[in-house]
């Protein structure tokens, strides 16, 4: 009996010896940029009075050909995985042609580096409603906050989702593999592409940034940097450490935590943007503007009054969710908002209870008060005039650069 149980011992132990090489063939992936999903479900009537933060809303498409996309991002790696999405699509999406490389001039590649993306071994893929599509691994490498070229062919015509604020250039054409694009049409859309994963020399972690237009970077024009997701991730880039430590912006114009309208609303995308992103390790939150904002009448039309304990309790089921995970959650204060297209009296005493409860209800594992960046001493419900685009909103990018520059880097340890 104890001889047979000793051969069962070596039997189970080779087994295990066996298997345990395949659990660490190669090194663990980080997620180095990220655009979240998002469809508009609203319509926006076009009046002196419409928001900056929808003059990009209109239909693209149906159209068909290469995307060409430009962008920023955050850590480098030698290895890189392309992500695309059809997670909101009613009905199946065919890629029939990817690549990724680095950026030369305008929307052109660096020679040499154009890498053709392939999916299970073939050039294109069918994304199913409601799925994304992960490519195989290339080799190439890839330094902290350069920039990439990302190209995809659908040779069938598709209408893309308005309000992206992402500049693409479009041709009629395969052009997956040229160096050098043979068109200057522009679209502006939200991008097929929703991820890039890197494999670094060393394990990195990442912080995900979940917001809306404030973390997305509503800006004058849509090719320009996002704002202060990026000044954050620049400064990390320079810290002497051997961790890697990525920021991404899982940010949507328009989004708001409880209800869905510019996108599907934070509560219902946490798991698919923020707690599955790969070497996640801490959340900043900075979202809730638009639930006060959006409620009741404005030039958006008509929503429901918001309960701010409501809004409360949405907080909460982030930061529970997020705990039950491991992760922490990094609250941010509301940025003042006199003069905007959706302000009222009533809102603002919402935005003051909001950011009350934000800095004393202990819900959070640290608070960034963004608030108190960029008011104005002198009105602290507005934004400082040099911090303000125009619309009395949206910080410009001198406010996005003072918002990332005053994050105290010991709360993202």
């Amino acid at each position: 009996m104890l001889k047979s149980n000793y051969f069962i011992a070596i039997a189970v132990l080779s087994i295990v010896n066996q298997c345990a090489p395949a659990q660490n063939v190669s090194p663990s992936w980080v997620e180095t940029f990220q655009v979240s999903p998002a469809t508009y479900s609203v319509s926006v009537p076009k009046t002196k009075d419409t928001p900056k933060e929808s003059e990009w809303l209109t239909e693209v498409g149906p159209v068909h050909g290469t995307f060409r996309y430009r962008f920023g991002v955050s850590i480098g790696g030698s290895r890189i995985q392309v992500r695309l999405s059809n997670e909101l699509g009613d009905k199946p999406l065919k890629i029939d042609g990817a690549s990724i490389a680095l950026a030369s001039d305008e929307m052109d590649a660096v020679p040499g580096s154009i890498r053709r993306l392939t999916f299970g071994g073939k050039d294109s893929i069918t994304l199913a409603p409601g799925a994304p599509a992960l490519s195989d691994p290339v080799d190439l490498r890839v330094s902290s906050l350069s920039e990439l070229i990302a190209s995809v062919y659908v040779a069938n015509e598709i209408a893309l989702a308005p309000f992206g604020g992402a500049a693409m250039l479009l041709s009629e054409g395969n052009d997956v593999l040229s160096e050098r694009f043979p068109s200057t049409h522009r679209v502006v859309s939200r991008p097929l592409l929703t991820a890039v994963l890197v494999q670094p020399e060393h394990p990195g972690r990442v912080i995900v940034a979940l917001g809306d237009s404030i973390t997305d970077a509503v800006r004058d024009q849509p090719a320009m940097p996002r704002g202060w997701v990026e000044v954050l991730a620049s400064r990390l880039s320079v810290q002497e450490s051997k961790e890697p430590l990525a920021v991404v912006s899982a940010g949507i114009s328009g989004n708001r935590v409880l209800l869905p309208a510019m996108g599907p609303a934070a509560l219902a995308r946490l798991d698919r943007d923020v707690l599955f992103t790969p070497g996640l390790s801490k959340i900043i939150l900075l979202e809730g503007l638009n639930d006060i904002g959006f409620s009741g009448k404005t030039v958006m039309g008509t929503e429901p009054d918001l309960d701010v304990a409501e809004l409360e309790v949405g907080y909460r089921q982030i930061v529970s969710r997020a705990h039950a995970r491991g992760i922490k959650v990094i609250g941010g204060t509301l940025t003042p908002f006199r003069g905007a297209f959706y302000f009222s009296e009533d809102k603002e005493l919402m935005r003051k209870a909001v950011n009350a409860w934000i800095r004393t209800s202990n819900t959070f594992d640290g608070v960034i008060d963004f608030e108190a960046i960029v008011r104005d001493p002198a009105s602290p419900d507005r934004i400082k005039a040099e911090f303000d685009s125009g619309d009395h909103l949206h910080p410009n990018q001198t406010g996005y650069k003072a918002m990332g520059e005053a994050i105290d880097l010991t709360l993202l340890k």
